[in-house]
């Protein structure tokens, strides 16, 4: 009954997960539109052919499907660079102090090109630094009390030349703010106002520039009352590609009304060939819901041809290829907001609290010595439950979440294992059919770990995850955890079938025993070998791997997308699925000493199964497809693996015949 009870709290969990992730799906679906946003300041880099006028280039993308224009920031340095604004020479200086006098300590001159500029800078620079460290010298000439170096990375703001150049082309407006320079609410209010003279309905979303989010670190609410105040969405660039301090918690301060923009270097546009440029955009759409793409010009020729044509075929290209895969060419919207109720995270946490329990019956059977009395399982099971509600109550939700996907990450592979295989392992069975044992086996296996997966994606249903602004947490212990609780249960079976041997003294007699064994060379090979797979094996998991991937293994994933769309992982089709099929057919022929590694390495894609269940901001469509994907293949070459050995069993064994 205790069993039952159990059973019936996870197939609770298993479809409140089930519902939940189909609210997810639909909100996914939903959203389909994708932004094309163009860098302007790069694109002013652009050499283009003579009569061809970048208002007109812009224009023509504009009706391919490109929707926005990002226009950054202008400091004096950059102004200078362009001719716009002048550092003034010695002889120009000391004109100027005889005009306004030696009043200041330190000056710095600028000559601007027209007067306007130069009430635009004054106005800022006075606002900086105040009115009194700022002084007119004539129409176009000012000084300011600040070092020449200080000044430099000081922003001014949109020029009236990229602003002309965003309304002529039709594209809308994503400015991009850096966090110079702000001492208070008030200079990021000034900022915002040059969007004064556009219309509301030509602005999109707002991207920051620099490694600050504007406002950072004391005055991000206000910069979050302006983004809701012009009706903008916050483009998040993801945090491989440029991590800004503070972009967390603006967009907690805004809700879901965000987008995630994926971008690259202006190196990678130079050097990578156009084909690899789309397929990286396509990738980051599909499989990680990116809806802000962010695309820079080629800028040198190569192959022949000059860098407007590569860059027309670029933008054609990936217009092309996101229509293609049925995506819409429009301002990107931001999720709903998702996230699922604290009754259905309640009945998740208690599925998931009622598997640790029944993977606990496995460890804890009716015969051992300290097997739980009826009594105490029940309180046991109900403070873990007045746990888990506290938790929710005191709003620990984000606590209660990756507490709860941790859990089942951990118990779901390691109990589709123990409670499938390892009747068969400490059995004598004889087994008739063994290809459909094998397939009913490996079937099971994956179904018990999928439930994990279903009871995961409940567990984590929430915008915050699908934006990434949380993600799951300890995924190396997940990767780990399974394996050694794995490794510990057959310990412990395989002591408990041997009663005599059985007691804690034995434990360490045997623990002191092979320590003390002397070493053959084989066994030093062998725990190199286990050493190096295992730092690789942790070394390339988790949200930051510390191995970086093999250029061979990245053509052959290039390969994979392209013939199948989406691509399954390595550690599930090509190593753990194999393994497992190799390792439950040695189960059950009987060849169960040589089964244990090998089943280890075969709940390797029962863990990645999960991991991949745990990537909540791929879309939980492409997530399924890679996961079934993974088993068929995995299964297929699963039992390739069990003909070549058993072809190799056949043939040594003739071998020895004839040499007999």
């Amino acid at each position: 009954m205790y069993k039952k009870v159990l059973i019936i709290l996870i197939i609770a969990g298993m479809i409140t997960g089930a519902v939940i992730g189909y609210q997810r799906y639909q909100v996914e679906t939903g959203n389909r539109s994708v932004e094309l946003i163009l860098d302007l300041k790069q694109w002013q880099k652009l050499k283009l052919p003579p009569g061809v006028d970048l208002a007109a280039l812009l224009e023509k993308y504009e009706s391919q499907g490109v929707t926005s224009l990002a226009i950054i920031e202008q400091d004096l340095g950059d102004l200078e660079a362009s001719g716009k604004v002048k550092l003034v020479t010695d002889l120009e200086l000391r004109l100027l102090k005889e005009t306004v006098g030696n009043n200041f300590q330190q000056m710095t001159s600028i000559f601007c090109r027209t007067p306007q500029l130069k009430q635009k800078i004054e106005e800022r620079l006075s606002s900086y630094l105040g009115d009194n460290k700022v002084v007119t010298a004539d129409r176009k000439l000012l000084a300011a009390e600040a070092d020449q170096q200080q000044l430099v990375d000081f922003p001014i703001g949109f020029t009236a030349e990229q602003l002309d150049l965003a309304r002529r082309s039709g594209l809308k407006v994503v400015p991009r703010f850096g966090n110079q320079a702000v001492d208070d609410s008030k200079a990021i209010k000034d900022r915002f106002s040059e969007l004064n003279t556009l219309p509301q309905a030509a602005l999109s979303q707002v991207i920051f520039s620099g490694t600050e989010v504007l406002g950072y670190p004391d005055y991000l609410s206000a910069t979050a009352a302006l983004i809701e105040e012009y009706d903008l969405q916050l483009g998040i660039i993801e945090p491989f590609i440029a991590e800004q301090t503070g972009v967390n918690r603006l967009a907690n301060n805004l809700g879901p009304n965000n987008i995630r923009v994926h971008s690259a270097d202006q190196q990678e546009f130079n050097l990578l060939p156009v084909e690899k440029l789309v397929d990286r955009y396509l990738r980051a759409v599909r499989e990680r819901n990116v809806r802000g793409v962010y695309l820079k010009p080629i800028l040198e020729s190569k192959d022949g041809r000059s860098a407007v044509e590569l860059t027309n075929q670029l933008v054609a290209d990936l217009t092309a290829g996101l229509q293609a895969e049925g995506y819409s060419l429009a301002p990107a919207e931001p999720i709903s907001d998702f996230s699922s109720s604290l009754l259905f995270l309640f009945i998740i946490n208690l599925a998931a609290v009622a598997a640790l329990f029944y993977l606990v019956e496995y460890l804890f059977i009716s015969e051992f010595p300290l097997v739980v009395a009826g009594r105490y399982k029940l309180i046991l099971f109900l403070i873990s439950a007045l746990v888990s509600l506290v938790l929710i109550s005191q709003d620990y939700i984000f606590l209660t979440r990756e507490l709860t996907a941790l859990l089942v990450a951990i118990i779901f592979p390691t109990l589709a294992v123990v409670s499938t295989l390892f009747p068969y392992i400490f059995s004598n069975q004889e087994i008739e059919n063994r290809i459909k044992a094998l397939f009913n086996i490996f079937v099971r296996v994956s179904l018990i770990t999928l439930s994990g997966g279903v009871l995961l994606v409940g567990a984590l249903g929430s915008w915050h995850y699908m934006v990434k602004l949380r993600q799951f947490r300890g995924v190396k212990l997940s990767f780990i955890g399974p394996i050694l609780l794995v490794i510990a249960y057959y310990l412990h079976y395989r002591f408990w079938l041997n009663r005599e041997d059985y007691s804690f003294q034995a434990l360490i007699d045997k623990a002191n025993s092979l320590l003390n064994k002397n070493l053959k060379l084989k066994d030093l090979f062998l725990l190199i070998f286990l050493a190096v797979v295992g730092i690789i094996y942790i070394g390339r998991t988790g949200n930051q791997p510390l191995i970086p991937v093999p250029e061979l293994e990245l053509i052959i994933r290039d390969w994979l997308e392209q013939l199948l769309s989406v691509r399954p992982r390595f550690k599930s089709f090509l190593i753990g699925h194999p393994l497992l099929v190799m390792a439950t057919w040695l189960i059950i022929t009987g060849n169960r000493d040589w089964s244990i590694p090998v089943l280890l390495g075969g709940l390797v894609g029962q863990i990645t199964v999960m991991n991949t269940f745990s990537h909540i901001h791929t879309p939980l469509w492409t997530s399924g497809v890679r996961v079934g994907l993974g088993l068929m293949l995995g299964f297929v070459i699963g039992i390739l693996l069990v003909k070549l050995g058993r072809g190799l069993l056949i043939w040594k064994q003739k071998l020895r015949k004839e040499l007999d």
